[in-house]
């Protein structure tokens, strides 16, 4: 081991369940917060502000979106407009970066044959992200992300049909996620093309108080999509790191989520119960852990020392031996102070050298 690595190489011995010179870390950035008080720009959540604030932040990883492509246009009206999909979208601040959809435009099959269909080779989607991997020169470990397709019937189907269709229609589910998995395969290819480091997989399977559906329902309609976008990703770069996002109490799903073959799992979210010291002790030896700095309770209400203290906690109960990344366990949103997104790393910078 070099007695100092660069933050990509930080990362990736993480993922590699090693120790490197200290513990990394990682964030998606979701608050404006961060560009309006750290970069002095009101933020549009691109690719290269994403470096930017990475950078200054002194992530050694951080995740970089695609555009949407360039002859789609956009007719917006006190914030609602209709997206690529053709689903009917509502801008709020309360979300940002995300926007949130306001009217499901799949309810039947008939609607799923009308569904607009989205190119996933207009080379525009990803011409940013490639700008910034020239930019970055290898400094930081840049990762694109992809949904499994839950995600997208959720926005498009919405949740109330979409967790009843488990039981009623579970056909209706597997003929949806073919088509959303049909754009989602290749536009993680086409990201890792552009010389991206690593992928997300993200893809929320539970809340707070417990897992959207049964193990049985996963394995039978869910993790055949999600096995075909790592299989695919693979066979585009045999040693891709793939790192899986998966918010809420996904407990009786973590095996099957590791015999994906992915290389992480975040956030861990500890108001869904999960004890990081735990999951380091049963899986630790499989997969690198990701996140688990409260982002709901500790990092938006609690002091800066409350924050340090957190950290102290994670690395000790977590780090030892290496595989930790620490992060929020969500992502760094508007509802955190400045003081307490930094205290992250100043903690780390105290505690998290080996």
């Amino acid at each position: 081991m070099k007695d100092k690595l660069t933050q990509r190489e930080r990362f990736f011995t993480a993922l590699d369940l090693q120790k490197s010179d200290k513990v990394p870390t990682f964030d998606f950035l979701y608050s404006p917060v961060i560009w309006e008080k750290i970069l002095g720009i009101e933020p549009k959540y691109t690719a290269k502000e994403q470096l930017a604030a990475a950078l200054i932040l002194g992530l050694d990883s951080v995740s970089v979106p695609t555009r949407p492509a360039s002859n789609y246009k956009f007719a917006m009206k006190n914030g609602i407009y209709k997206d690529e999909w053709g689903g009917t979208m509502k801008k709020d601040p309360a979300s940002w970066p995300l926007d949130a959809p306001i009217k499901f435009i799949i309810k039947d099959r008939n609607d799923l044959k009308n569904l607009n269909r989205l190119d996933p080779d207009r080379t525009e989607r990803y011409e940013e992200q490639a700008e910034v991997v020239s930019l970055n020169k290898g400094r930081v470990a840049l990762g694109g992300t992809v949904s499994g397709p839950l995600t997208y019937a959720w926005i498009y189907h919405g949740a109330e049909r979409l967790l009843m269709n488990f039981y009623d229609d579970p056909k209706f589910l597997g003929e949806m996620f073919k088509i959303f998995n049909d754009f989602a395969v290749p536009y993680a290819v086409n990201q890792v093309r552009v010389g991206l480091d690593y992928m997300w997989l993200a893809e929320d399977l539970g809340c707070s108080s417990g897992p959207f559906f049964s193990n049985k329902m996963f394995k039978e309609l869910l993790y055949p999509f999600l096995l075909e976008i790592v299989t695919e990703l693979r066979k585009e770069k045999k040693d891709l790191k793939i790192a899986v996002h998966c918010c809420g109490d996904f407990k009786i799903f973590i095996e099957d989520i590791i015999n994906l073959g992915v290389d992480a799992i975040h956030p861990f979210q500890r108001t869904a119960g999960w004890d990081i010291a735990q999951v380091k002790q049963k899986y630790g030896d499989r997969i690198a852990i990701i996140g688990n700095i409260d982002s709901s309770r500790t990092l938006p209400y609690g002091t800066v020392e409350d924050v340090k203290k957190e950290v102290k906690e994670t690395i000790e109960a977590a780090g030892q031996n290496g595989g930790l990344v620490i992060a929020a366990d969500h992502s760094l949103h508007d509802g955190i102070p400045i003081e307490n997104m930094l205290a992250i790393y100043e903690a780390v910078e105290e505690f998290g050298y080996y």
